[in-house]
């Protein structure tokens, strides 16, 4: 493979940074990033260490008789040497490192050479790539500092090197490392250039510029998203190897399941992409991925279990938060899983062009209303009981005596609402608006349940449980729901489901929020009060705020 430097005479008498940049340096590249890049090498140690080793071997093998007197060439040791492919053992870090991470660095340079096939002249079989890849991926997690100790190995055993075969192997080890632990920007931005100038290169072989391309866009995907959390396991590290896609479970608001094709490398935000493309959804905007954490009940009571569900990095790995998920696992009190779901709805959802759209919103709307977070008369739960139930299996002859009816039924009124009659009455009072949706499908019904349910004052909120913390006014409860949505806050009792409060939002003076705090200061009784709750939501209702606000202030200065 042919060598991206310029070329000039090199020499051990050579000033060390005037060789170093006349090897490093690529046409068009930046000078002042390689000098930085000079910087962090240890240049002159590195080559006074080769030049020991192998000078120390050539006298064992004169005491042997097999080499003469004089200087050889297996003596000289250069910095264009440094910084080409060897075969042999290195005896230092490339870099500038604590001395406790010089060892660790040679025997990296060692899985390399393994890696690459060059060491003993063995090439591994798969499984044995995979369990030397997943060793490297163990040192690089454990010491972030021997990451870019790594990308200066790959570096220099790129370049070179006469062998296609391992060559393709260190760009292949090269790829995995830049998408896992890409390097810090001293490294990135020489590395990329080099990368970009074997690229340009016509003249070079076909097959390596393709693992070059392959590596650079590995390299600036990790630079975009950052390193991984969790070292991967081996299951992942054969998915990279093979380019196998691994299978991730995705739940929707209404339970359904979707695998989804993820690799160790793909984010959250990919992840959401790839599924609502599946979907068949344009509109995303408003979609985010969740945790969704259930929180078993303790003991002999048959309580319902908590569920909160907090909104996902979209730069987040889809393996670090699976490994999450296995470690919340090891307590039987709380099961993980990811969910799609509406970030934030918006008022005209309901004439979403797209049906799974309207599904998802149907979904969504329906579980927070069942839940008792929409308050409703007992006329608009036989309304949205009716259009619950058409939805759900249509409109039927005879349901009276339809068992499906009846079950459906009971699903689809609120527990604090369906005390309020005996199942005879409640039958009775749906029956009348049922028997006129004979006119309306599947999905009719859905758009019209969703229209609903956005248009009264706490339509479209997103909930959020809060525990009071301080409260200036002693008007709150200690255990609260707040809903957040485009005409403001929405407080509601948590134990009885009624209102307590609603803020516009131009009434709400101040409010701050962090991921266990939320902070709110308005007026009671004409009266500034603040308020201070303990929720898992704090950063994501200050971002629903900071939204409905720009889009209120966005709306009133068009008008």
């Amino acid at each position: 493979m042919m060598e991206s430097s310029i070329s000039l005479k090199d020499s051990p008498e050579m000033d060390y940074k005037e060789a170093f940049l006349d090897v490093m340096l690529v046409p068009g590249g930046t000078l002042e990033a390689v000098q930085e890049l000079y910087d962090i090498c240890q240049v002159d140690a590195f080559v006074a260490a080769m030049l020991d080793v192998r000078a120390a071997a050539v006298a064992r093998r004169r005491l042997l008789g097999v080499v003469g007197p004089g200087t050889t060439k297996a003596e000289q040791y250069t910095v264009r040497d440094m910084f080409s492919f060897q075969q042999d053992a290195i005896p230092t870090s490339m870099l500038r490192l604590n001395g406790n991470l010089h060892e660790p660095a040679t025997r990296v340079f060692n899985d390399v050479l393994r890696f690459m096939g060059v060491h003993e002249g063995k090439v591994l079989s798969r499984a044995e790539e995979v369990a030397l890849v997943a060793r490297v991926f163990l040192d690089l997690g454990k010491e972030p500092m021997l990451r870019d100790e790594m990308f200066m190995q790959l570096w220099k055993q790129t370049r070179g090197i006469e062998y296609k075969g391992s060559c393709l192997k260190a760009w292949e080890l090269m790829r995995l490392c830049a998408g896992v632990f890409p390097p810090t920007t001293t490294i990135a931005g020489p590395l990329s250039e080099y990368f970009s100038s074997l690229v340009a290169d016509e003249a070079g072989d076909e097959g390596i510029r393709e693992a070059v391309l392959a590596a650079w866009k590995a390299l600036d995907h990790g630079l975009k998203n950052g390193p991984r959390r969790c070292v991967p396991g081996q299951e992942e590290v054969l998915s990279l190897l093979t380019h196998t896609p691994l299978l991730v479970p995705v739940y929707l608001c209404d339970d359904t399941l979707e695998n989804i094709h993820s690799s160790a490398v793909t984010t959250i935000g990919e992840a959401m992409q790839l599924l609502l493309q599946r979907l068949q959804i344009t509109d995303t905007s408003s979609f985010a991925m969740f945790t969704c954490r259930i929180y078993k009940s303790v003991g002999a009571t048959h309580s319902d279990p908590t569920i909160d569900h907090v909104p996902l990095d979209p730069d987040a790995y889809v393996s670090d938060v699976m490994a999450d998920y296995v470690k919340a696992a090891r307590c039987s009190m709380v099961v993980c899983k990811l969910l799609l779901k509406k970030r934030f709805f918006k008022t005209d959802d309901a004439l979403a062009a797209e049906l799974q759209h309207v599904r998802l919103c149907y979904a969504q709307l329906r579980y927070d209303y069942l839940t008792s977070h929409y308050l409703v008369t007992v006329e608009g739960a036989v309304v949205l009981a009716a259009l619950q139930i058409a939805a759900e299996i249509g409109v039927i002859a005879n349901p009276e005596t339809a068992l499906e009816w009846s079950i459906q039924m009971r699903r689809s009124i609120p527990k604090i609402v369906s005390r309020l009659h005996a199942k005879d009455e409640w039958m009775n009072l749906i029956l009348e608006p049922y028997r006129t949706l004979w006119s309306l499908d599947h999905e009719a019904t859905m758009r019209e349940f969703v229209r609903i349910l956005l248009e009264i004052p706490q339509g479209g909120s997103v909930f959020f449980d809060l525990r009071t913390e301080e409260d200036t006014a002693n008007y709150f409860p200690k255990h609260v729901i707040v809903g957040v949505n485009h005409n403001g806050l929405h407080f509601l009792d948590a134990e009885v489901r009624s209102v307590i409060h609603q803020a516009e939002l131009r009434e709400i003076a101040e409010y701050a929020g962090k991921p266990d705090r939320i902070f709110f200061s308005f007026a009671l009784q004409e009266e500034l009060h603040s308020f201070e709750f303990a929720t898992t939501g704090g950063d994501e209702i200050c971002f629903l705020l900071d939204l409905h606000i720009a889009n209120a202030l966005r709306a009133s200065q068009d008008t």
